[in-house]
């Protein structure tokens, strides 16, 4: 009854702005997609697979997470993060710039790591997955291959793929480094999206990242109400306004969290 409810709301939503949206909703009682296997610009979402690659070279011994990491003015880049704005480049372990890029989305530790672990083994990560749609060409604030065309890509299904693996038993990440995975995703900053409505007396629990560009708006999490999960995964694009696209995430995440309290 109550998936039902949830995929008509959705659907009433969104039926006058459908080209602008691509959605993966996977729920115990059924999928809710639209334009799911849509390639859009990814944004920070991309970041998701940066994380879980660095996890995945840590537990083959390529990357040290204590390592420390000394930076210069030249690793500084702007956008989204809090790095950029300190008095002098601090020295992080790669640990710290996991968290930071994932948190508050820093751009210039997402750079970082995205060094570190090398943009190639990240696309074939995504491919050994089955995220076909994702992949990785650019630096994030890296206006010069944005102008030559050079974007970030990935789909709500590749999204919600790349989650399963948070919450589920596989070969490609251990148990504990889902668990750390989780960890920094709940402590997640940005929350005027998928959470925007959410009560701290729900009992609901994000685990989610976010992504904007001009025009972008997505959020992307695995969303848990005592034994049930949900894993969504909202793309938008083409929005003269970013707000509208934050405000559509945000109702659908009111309509998810709706259905998490009464359908368990």
């Amino acid at each position: 009854m109550y998936f039902e409810q949830l995929s008509n709301e959705i659907h009433n939503l969104t039926k006058d702005v459908a080209d602008h949206l691509s959605i993966f909703i996977h729920t115990p009682d059924g999928d809710i997609v639209l334009n799911d296997a849509k390639q859009r610009k990814a944004a920070s979402v991309a970041k998701l697979f940066i994380l879980t690659e660095a996890f995945r070279q840590a537990e083959q011994g390529n990357l040290d997470l204590n390592e420390m990491v000394n930076m210069s003015n030249y690793d500084i880049v702007g956008g989204s993060g809090v790095i950029g704005y300190l008095t002098d480049p601090p020295a992080l372990r790669y640990r710290h710039l996991l968290e930071l890029m994932i948190i508050i989305s820093d751009n210039t530790a997402s750079n970082i790591l995205l060094d570190k672990v090398g943009i190639e083994n990240i696309n074939h990560f995504t491919e050994q997955i089955g995220c076909h749609t994702s992949k990785i060409n650019r630096h994030f604030m890296d206006t010069k291959a944005q102008a030559k065309g050079n974007e970030n890509y990935t789909s709500a299904r590749d999204m919600v793929r790349l989650l399963n693996l948070y919450m589920q038993d596989n070969t490609f990440i251990t148990e504990a480094s889902r668990k750390h995975i989780l960890t920094i995703l709940c402590h997640q900053q940005l929350q005027d999206k998928l959470p925007k409505y959410v009560d701290e007396n729900d009992q609901v629990v994000f685990f989610h990242k976010t992504g904007e560009l001009e025009g972008v708006e997505h959020d992307v999490a695995i969303i848990k109400y005592k034994n049930t999960v949900v894993e969504a995964a909202i793309l938008t694009a083409d929005w003269n306004n970013s707000g509208s696209g934050q405000s559509y995430i945000a109702e659908i995440g009111r309509y998810l969290i709706h259905y998490l309290k009464n359908s368990t």
